[in-house]
């Protein structure tokens, strides 16, 4: 089975109270609560003592004691894989979160512009590489402020330097 990097593969538990299987289907949105996080196991408590043991792999970082949501993803032989279901400000958050972590392995400080160039070069399925980001960087730098001469340029002297430019 292949996991992305934002699923997780969970084991069933049974119900704490009746021993039975906790019944789930592909397609559906769970809520548990995290219980505990332990060397990338997670204990999930349904509600009603249903508790399911859930081994993480994907980057994103859990919170002990809060709520979230899990589209279950694929139900096979006695295991499931579930992905966290995000409501679109909790994803940008995340996408944020791994681009600050990508520009710190790569020795740069993340700031804002450094993380809108990577999120642009993503888009766009641009290699990543720490001195592409840095000669963007420097390049928007020399371009905004190469814009920013002109608009204090007065319109006559504008003139004349398009004149020259064009011939």
């Amino acid at each position: 089975m292949k996991i992305n990097h934002t699923n997780m593969q969970i084991s069933f538990s049974s119900n704490q109270n009746t021993g039975e299987p906790i019944s789930v289907k592909e397609g559906e949105i769970i809520q548990a609560k995290i219980v505990k996080i332990e060397d990338g196991i997670v204990l999930l408590d349904m509600g009603k003592g249903e508790k399911i043991e859930a081994k993480l792999s994907t980057l994103m970082s859990f919170q002990e004691g809060k709520l979230y949501n899990f589209l279950i993803k694929e139900v096979f032989e006695g295991q499931i894989t579930i992905k966290p279901f995000l409501d679109e400000e909790a994803l940008i958050k995340f996408e944020k979160e791994k681009i600050h972590s990508l520009l710190q392995r790569l020795g740069i400080l993340p700031d804002k512009e450094k993380t809108e160039i990577v999120e642009e070069m993503l888009r766009f399925q641009i290699p990543i590489q720490s001195s592409t980001i840095r000669d963007i960087s420097n390049v928007k730098i020399a371009y905004e402020r190469i814009a920013d001469l002109l608009h204090h340029i007065p319109m006559e002297e504008k003139e004349v330097l398009e004149t020259q430019v064009q011939s």
